[in-house]
């Protein structure tokens, strides 16, 4: 029998036993890819019956991606040269999830030199597949490892044992000012550590070959124009593949910027504290729920309350019972809507009498919008809110006595010469109304023959302070006419000049 006519009959027996002993699936299929006979290996793989695989395609069991590269790749390659190597692909089998494969198939000839059949040996490939796959993926991240360190703003530079360099990324030259290629072969020691600081590098350097990973958390190096730059470093050995440090590498990072920053941000501090301290306002913080977390020794002093008293919601111990309710439910509403709070209460001090204090606290927001928490001041009001109370009693006793006075008086404008506000016995004398006499000047109401002899009134009583007129002749609206005597006097009342009369 020849090979032209071996795919007209199965292995015989022999050839079977020999290739079911093998290791490897091996297939007999005809050019078009019927299988004419399988060994023992490939049908386990398929989980399907010797028969029932006999004049299937081989291509229908692999899957998509197979059948696809089998028809692009596979079948070509066979018509010329005749021969395929290594074509990775997946067999599909029955109820398992499916098995890389890797194929190794040759076309066979009859004598006339036309396409006969192709043996095809399978190994499975699961094994290969996952170091193909790990091997990638460790390209990969090397790749990007490299690209990373390419990119970086920081220095990055690897050293031998002997300290030379033997790489120098970009970060580095902008950093230190030497190119790769001066730095590279050169000892890190004598391009960037200054002379009085090397024997701590070789102090570190020793932990570093010990298998240490040193820091220098503030430190200087040298650039190529000569200058001083302030850096942090992290050193980490670099071991080979017996885990023998062969190589350190060094990230460099320029933290000039950084410093200034927070030196700013340390004196900023520094003087926000010694403001606090100096202010004779309590200044407090609390959370985002309102729970009070810190306050400044003057509401100590001012309470009497120890710290611990007065955190949390305990400070409210030190509020008037009276005001409480009203303090605790406008502090919730502040809590609730995220808005500005202000309040008025009295406190207790630590002489046991109550002072009025005014408090504001503004929220303090996040990023995203939510509250981080509160900074609030609590000022001392009591002389201001007594002085009020004060000139408030004051005006209800003078609009007492000003309504009852049985002598007429007018409240008038220097600047306008005109009438503001008048008693009950004055619109009674004269027989105006309140309204009538709002707005109007002296001589509109019987008091001067013209408008100029009321402002010459007026002139004179700027520069005097105080005029009396005896026997002025008074005509009320209803055209009685009467003496009076007058008294008008100028005074400033909360800033401005008025004029009673």
């Amino acid at each position: 029998m020849t090979d032209g006519d071996l795919h007209l009959a199965p292995f015989d027996e022999t050839a079977r036993d020999v290739l079911d002993s093998l290791p490897c699936g091996v297939i007999s299929t005809l050019p078009d890819g019927v299988i004419v006979e399988v060994n023992t290996v490939f049908v386990a793989w398929t989980g399907q019956r010797r028969e029932a695989l006999a004049g299937r395609r081989f291509q229908d069991l692999l899957t998509i991606s197979g059948q696809i590269f089998y028809e692009a790749q596979f079948a070509p390659s066979l018509r010329r040269p005749g021969v395929v190597r290594e074509m990775t692909c997946q067999l599909k089998r029955v109820s398992r999830e499916p098995l890389d494969i890797l194929v190794n198939s040759t076309l066979k000839l009859d004598s006339n030199g036309a396409p006969s059949f192709i043996r095809t040996a399978i190994v499975e490939a699961t094994d290969r597949v996952k170091y193909e796959e790990e091997l990638h993926r460790t390209r990969t991240a090397a790749q990007q490892l490299a690209a990373i360190v390419t990119s970086s703003s920081d220095a990055v530079v690897s050293a031998g044992l002997d300290g030379a360099v033997l790489s120098w990324n970009p970060g580095a030259t902008a950093l230190f000012g030497y190119t790769e290629a001066e730095a590279v072969g050169s000892s890190v020691t004598e391009l960037i550590v200054p002379k009085d600081l090397r024997a701590e590098r070789l102090q570190k350097h020793q932990k570093l070959l010990a298998g240490e990973t040193v820091f220098y958390k503030d430190t200087v190096r040298h650039r190529k124009d000569g200058s001083l730059v302030q850096v942090e470093i992290t050193a980490s050995p670099m071991r080979d593949a017996q885990g023998r440090v062969a190589a350190a590498s060094l990230i460099v990072r320029d933290i000039h910027d950084q410093k200034a920053k927070n030196d700013a941000l340390r004196k900023s501090e520094a003087r926000y504290r010694a403001l606090v301290d100096a202010s004779t306002t309590a200044v407090w913080r609390a959370n985002a729920e309102g729970v009070v977390t810190y306050a400044t020794d003057l509401w100590k002093e001012l309470t009497g309350q120890t710290n611990e008293e007065q955190l949390g919601w305990g400070w409210l111990n030190a509020i008037h019972p009276d005001d409480r309710n009203s303090t605790i439910a406008r502090w919730n509403n502040s809590l609730e809507t995220r808005t500005i709070h202000e309040n008025e209460f009295r406190v207790r001090t630590v002489a046991g009498h109550y002072r009025w204090f005014g408090v504001r606290a503004v929220p303090m927001f996040n990023l995203d919008g939510s509250v981080e928490g509160w900074v609030g001041a609590n000022t001392d009001i009591h002389d201001e809110k007594t002085a009020k109370e004060a000139m408030r009693l004051s005006e209800v006793r003078y609009r007492r006595l000003f309504e009852a006075a049985h002598d007429g008086v007018l409240i008038l404008d220097p600047d306008t010469r005109k009438i503001t506000d008048a008693n009950p016995f004055m619109t009674k004398l004269i027989g105006y109304a309140h309204d009538q006499l709002i707005g109007k000047e002296l001589f509109e109401i019987g008091f001067f023959s013209d408008a100029q002899a009321s402002r010459d009134m007026f002139q004179t009583l700027k520069a005097t302070r105080e005029i009396r007129y005896e026997n002025l002749p008074l005509q009320s609206q209803d055209g009685n006419l009467r003496e009076v005597e007058v008294v008008a006097n100028l005074y400033d009342e909360d800033g401005r000049a008025v004029i009673q009369c």
